[in-house]
């Protein structure tokens, strides 16, 4: 894994990425043979609100090669407990897609997954991050050698969509989780709780 620590920089060809804090990629999306994108390492979204939509989509054929699938909303409050993904990239392989699309994600993979994906995107779609406001068919800029992940809309647009976004209802109502929905640190400070007991 490769940990992308304040992936916005000065020059950057587009106005705003979608993790101002730190993202994770694989190491398959690190090394050498590492993704290609069509039009300069970019490519368009195809944007989920959880894992489940994006696994429905992969068994209706909804995703093509050179998509970029975002899932959102499984971070540590969007979840809630930062879920681990790791049944997309199962999917994506047996669809014959796992080198040809890329994931980005607010939820984790193990060890185990394999393929191109970036996770851990902080700040996380449910506290209203950029991955909050992403569109279908907005283009995705990954290169990761210079350490980009970025989004083509402009500052303009970003900052319209910020404004009007609004955070979802919680997925659960009752419970410990509740409190870790509500208060969970982010993926940079350990998806832990921020208690001292």
């Amino acid at each position: 894994m490769r940990v992308f620590k304040k992936v916005k920089r000065e020059g950057q060809k587009y106005e705003k990425c979608l993790a101002d804090k730190r993202c994770v990629a694989s190491s398959w999306a690190s090394g050498a043979a590492g993704l290609t994108l069509p039009g300069g390492g970019t490519a368009p979204a195809r944007v989920f609100d959880s894992e489940a939509e994006a696994l429905d989509a992969l068994k209706r054929n909804m995703i093509k090669p050179n998509n970029v699938i975002v899932v959102r909303y499984e971070g540590p409050r969007g979840a809630p407990g930062l879920r681990e993904l790791l049944l997309l990239t199962y999917y994506l392989r047996a669809a014959g897609l796992n080198e040809s699309c890329a994931i980005v994600a607010d939820g984790k993979f193990s060890g185990f997954a394999k393929g191109p994906f970036i996770c851990q995107v902080t700040p996380e779609a449910a506290i209203g991050g950029p991955i909050a406001v992403a569109k279908d068919d907005d283009l995705i800029e990954i290169d990761i050698p210079n350490k980009r992940l970025n989004i083509n809309i402009s500052k303009e647009e970003m900052a319209k969509r910020l404004a009007e976004w609004k955070p979802k209802a919680p997925k659960v109502t009752g419970g410990i989780l509740t409190l870790y929905a509500r208060m969970a640190n982010s993926c940079v400070a350990g998806a832990g709780l921020p208690l001292k007991i």
